[in-house]
């Protein structure tokens, strides 16, 4: 939605404004867009009933995630393919990464998806 949407776009292209991707880029927000993500996500929270630990334990799992498949690093070739099962490594980032003019977004947690940079 945030790519393809033009007025979502506005808020997200902050994100892909760094010239280099790495691990600071996985900070790099528009408040505004923190803030639609908040709204989008509270309700579902609340539907799902997750109590406050599970919420903990998945949004410390989304932040390593989301830091390791935007850092600047190399894995070994095995754990990468093993890696790439799971989540987005750094190395598939960088590759889904590539084409610019793609519409699709990322899949963090799971390894599957496209994204835009």
């Amino acid at each position: 939605m945030n790519h393809r949407l033009p007025f979502f776009w506005r808020f997200h292209r902050t994100h892909h404004s760094d010239p280099k991707m790495d691990v600071t880029t996985a900070h790099r927000f528009h408040f505004g867009e923190i803030i639609f993500s908040s709204l989008f996500r509270v309700p579902i929270i609340l539907l799902l009933g997750l109590r406050l630990e599970e919420l903990v334990v998945y949004e410390t799992a989304m932040f390593v995630i989301v830091q390791l498949h935007h850092a600047n690093v190399g894995l070994p070739a095995q754990l990468d393919r093993l890696l790439r099962l799971l989540i987005v490594t750094p190395a598939s980032a960088s590759l889904l990464c590539q084409d610019v003019n793609s519409s699709a977004s990322v899949a963090v947690v799971i390894g599957l998806g496209r994204c835009t940079w």
